[in-house]
C-alpha cells in the first residue's frame, strides 16, 4: 500500500556567488539563501572576510547568507576561523567534514558544539567520501542533541559525478527522512542540474543548493547567469 504523500514546506534555494561583482539586487531577488563560496578557491572556498561584511551590510536585511569557512582539515584551524566567522552575523556558516575516521569526525563535532557558536552551523558532508556519508548517516540521532540543525550532502571533487550519480535516489531519500525523524535540516547540492530538482522535489528536502547550474554554460567557474537561476527558481516554485 503507498503511504500519502505528506504535505511539505516550500524548498528553498541557494545560489553559491563567488564573489561581490555576481551580487545585485536583481539576480537575488529569487534566491533564498545567498551563499557566499569561491569555487576557484576549492570546494569550499572562502571569501574574504571584508567581501563578507560589505555583503552583509548590502544585503543582511534583506536576504538570509550564508558563507563557506574553506577547505580546512585540521580541527583547531576550523575552530579559530569558525570565531571570527561568529561575530560577522551571518545567518549560516558552512564547514566542511573531511575527516574519515570516527575519532576525527566525533572529536571534530563535539569540540564545535562546546564553543557554543550562535550563528547556525551547516556541516557539509561530501558524497564522495564514503565512510563520512555512511557514518553520519548511521549516526544522525548524534548530531542534534549537539545543537546542528542542518546538514549539507555535496560533492567535493567537482571532477566526479553529480550528487544523484554519487549517491542513489534511494540513499537520498532515507537521509532526508531519517533526518527529519530528528528535526535536522538536510541540504542537497553538488553539480545538480535544473532538471533534476523534479526528482529531488519528491523526497521533500529542506534547501537546494546550486553552483554550476546557476552560471553561463554550466560551468562553476564562470560568471553568475540571471537566465539561469530565474530557470531554477521556476523549476521550485512549479
Amino acid at each position: 500500500m503507498e503511504s500519502k504523500k505528506k504535505k511539505t514546506n516550500k524548498v528553498k534555494l541557494l545560489v553559491s556567488f563567488k564573489s561581490k561583482e555576481e551580487i545585485s539586487g536583481e539576480n537575488i531577488r529569487l534566491v533564498d539563501i545567498l551563499d557566499l563560496k569561491d569555487p576557484i578557491m576549492g570546494s569550499l572556498g572562502s571569501w574574504k572576510i571584508k567581501s563578507i561584511k560589505e555583503i552583509i551590510r548590502v544585503f543582511g536585511k534583506k536576504k538570509k547568507i550564508s558563507a563557506t569557512l574553506g577547505d580546512i582539515k585540521k580541527t583547531k584551524d576550523v575552530l579559530k576561523k569558525l570565531e571570527k566567522f561568529d561575530q560577522l552575523n551571518l545567518d549560516y556558516i558552512k564547514f566542511g567534514l573531511f575527516s574519515e575516521t570516527q575519532n576525527q569526525i566525533e572529536d571534530l563535532m563535539n569540540r564545535i558544539s562546546e564553543r557554543k557558536i550562535k550563528t547556525k552551523l551547516v556541516p557539509v558532508i561530501f558524497a564522495d567520501f564514503n565512510y563520512t556519508k555512511k557514518w553520519i548517516f548511521n549516526n544522525l540521532e548524534k548530531i542534534r542533541p549537539l545543537g546542528f540543525k542542518y546538514i549539507i550532502l555535496d560533492t567535493y571533487s567537482k571532477h566526479s559525478g553529480n550528487l544523484i550519480e554519487l549517491c542513489s535516489m534511494n540513499f537520498l531519500e532515507k537521509f532526508v527522512n531519517k533526518s527529519s525523524r530528528f528535526k535536522i535540516n538536510v541540504g542537497l547540492a553538488g553539480k545538480l542540474k535544473a532538471n533534476h530538482i523534479p526528482k529531488l522535489l519528491s523526497i521533500s528536502p529542506n534547501i537546494l543548493g546550486f553552483r554550476s547550474a546557476a552560471c553561463k554554460s554550466h560551468d562553476r567557474n564562470s560568471s553568475i547567469s540571471n537566465s539561469k537561476i530565474k530557470e531554477l527558481h521556476s523549476f521550485l516554485s512549479s
